[in-house]
């Protein structure tokens, strides 16, 4: 949402393509339940508790075909009694399924995807929600038997990922829990195998495989809020995993000739980055940033200075003239004006500002402080 201005000028606009009024995606809402979203609405997610965060994630298919019918033929049960439908899962509904081990050396409960061979490694992960009412104890199968993932588990749903890399001309992809003893029980929902570094939010399926667009979100004609000639953009979240990928929040004239940018970059290092009037990058890093748990963050531009903070600590400061031209910066992007808006943030937000004034180093301390 938008502070200031309060009559809206400044409010984001946000798109996840879709039918209308029909839901595209899921988040955890404020009791704890994960709940269907519907297209072009934006996502405010509280699985970490307390204030949410502006949920922005990737492209994604569940390949799937029954994430909640654990009854389907699609899934097989080896040395264990599975029944479905006979706990109520993380969504509040009688979908879950209880499976138990028997006597017997496998004590698996799995499905198998079929994919089309490949010339090249292809990963993926798989993710179940699981608990326990006498157990802490089971493993995650994505692959192979030899690719099981052990965990730890509670009474309480919990999200568990494991992920896979699927050779080069192979066809197939194992999901499935594997109980280590003899009357173990389990709890499992929301079967999900996707082809991603690390398992994304709950995509539901019922017979087909399913696909959530991406999110994105920005706001032109802001030249009115910004000031162009010197200003300060803060930045409190973290990405959703590490990538190979540069990722970017940017302030522009909706072009590759002047921005001022936050961006992990495909090593995963968090930066600040300017340029103006088409040349002179400037480029500071904070390598030591872990961005995949909260941080907080501010980018300082004007007439003589770079200034990047990050978790309360001058960063580094680089005398350069950063004052731009009167209304240039107008567009506020979760992406790359530089390469056609792509390169997209993926990750939670909890507090984005553009303030109109160069920020003092106490002002930046007090603000970035975790």
């Amino acid at each position: 949402y938008s502070q200031l201005p309060i009559n809206g000028d400044g409010d984001l606009t946000f798109a996840r393509t879709g039918t209308s009024g029909v839901p595209n995606a899921t988040r955890v809402n404020e009791q704890g339940l994960i709940e269907d979203v519907n297209a072009d609405v934006p996502r405010l997610d509280y699985s970490e508790g307390g204030c949410p965060s502006l949920l922005l994630e990737p492209t994604s298919t569940n390949l799937i075909t029954y994430s909640e019918d654990f009854s389907d033929s699609i899934w097989t049960a080896f040395d264990v009694t599975s029944v479905p439908n006979s706990i109520t899962d993380p969504s509040g509904n009688l979908t879950g399924t209880r499976i138990t081990a028997l006597s017997g050396v496998n004590r698996a409960f799995q499905t198998i995807v079929v994919e089309s061979s490949s010339a090249s490694s292809r990963v993926y992960t798989g993710s179940f929600y699981i608990k326990s009412p006498n157990t802490t104890s089971c493993s995650i199968r994505v692959g192979l038997s030899t690719s099981n993932t052990p965990l730890t588990i509670s009474s309480e749903w919990q999200k568990y990922e494991a992920p896979f890399t699927l050779s080069a001309n192979s066809t197939f992809i194992r999901l499935g829990v594997d109980l280590d003893n003899e009357n173990d029980i389990v709890d499992i929902a929301f079967g999900q195998v996707e082809e991603q570094t690390s398992a994304t939010s709950y995509i539901p399926t019922n017979g087909t495989i399913e696909t959530r667009a991406k999110d994105t979100s920005s706001k032109t004609n802001l030249q009115n809020y910004i000031n162009s000639s010197e200003g300060t953009c803060y930045f409190y979240g973290k990405a959703l995993a590490d990538s190979n990928l540069n990722r970017y929040i940017s302030l522009s004239d909706n072009s590759g000739s002047n921005f001022v940018q936050i961006r992990i970059n495909i090593s995963n290092i968090l930066q600040a980055r300017t340029f103006k009037d088409g040349s002179g990058l400037e480029t500071i890093s904070s390598p030591t940033t872990d961005t995949l748990n909260y941080y907080k963050c501010a980018v300082v531009w004007d007439n003589t200075k770079l200034v990047f903070f990050v978790n309360g600590v001058k960063v580094q400061e680089e005398s350069v003239d950063n004052s731009y031209p009167i209304n240039t910066l107008n567009t506020l992007t979760f992406n790359n004006s530089v390469i056609g808006g792509s390169a997209n943030y993926e990750g939670k937000v909890k507090d984005l500002r553009v303030y109109d004034t160069a920020l003092t180093e106490q002002e930046l301390i007090d603000l970035t402080t975790i």
